[in-house]
């Protein structure tokens, strides 16, 4: 499953997505880490344009979780215990983000990031990341730059790498774009942080 991850982070769909079910397949897991599965498959069938197959699959995760949260106490051999409906819908924003859903995944976002976890900021870094995206996408470039900079100090505050990432991604987008003052400080602030370290 991490190598999954991995996969989606080098953008290689296909290879994410049979990786995913490779991972689903070996062992008898946990609900949540049979949804953290499906995330990484949802994920991998959005980078090929494969929408249906990436939606069924965003589908199940939400059964899983359903079932898992209504069970209550994680089981102790849980890995994905940080697998919640928050993070869910955060994935499920990247997938309609990749698949050209921009003002569904704005949506999508939004709804994760107003009940996100506290404790999980380096994975609410790269939401906010997506979310700065799809604000660009559908031309809202203020919001993009300014939800860029509340990404970027998360990013840098944790040393995401994967947001840093993500905001390379926003700040080529957002080059020359506009004159708004919240696109301005985003970008020279993402210059000076760069600058700093591996992206």
């Amino acid at each position: 499953m991490r190598q999954a991850q991995q996969a989606v982070d080098r953008i290689d769909g296909a290879h994410a997505a049979g990786l995913a079910r490779t991972a689903e397949s070996l062992v008898s897991l946990t609900d949540r880490d049979r949804a953290l599965c499906l995330i990484r498959q949802a994920q991998g069938h959005a980078l090929c344009g494969d929408q249906s197959r990436s939606l069924t699959a965003i589908k199940a995760a939400h059964k899983l979780i359903n079932h898992a949260t209504g069970l209550g106490a994680d089981d102790a051999d849980t890995i994905g215990h940080h697998c919640t409906h928050a993070y869910l819908q955060a994935h499920e924003g990247y997938c309609l983000l990749r698949l050209g859903q921009v003002r569904a995944a704005a949506r999508a976002l939004e709804d994760a990031l107003d009940g996100w976890p506290v404790n999980y900021r380096q994975d609410e870094a790269l939401t906010r990341s997506w979310l700065a995206l799809s604000y660009a996408a559908t031309n809202r470039l203020a919001e993009a730059g300014a939800e860029g900079s509340r990404a970027l100090s998360l990013a840098a505050a944790t040393a995401s790498a994967r947001a840093m990432r993500a905001l390379g991604q926003l700040h080529a987008r957002l080059a020359g774009s506009s004159t708004s003052t919240d696109v301005i400080e985003f970008r020279n602030s993402f210059s000076l942080v760069a600058s700093t370290v591996r992206l």
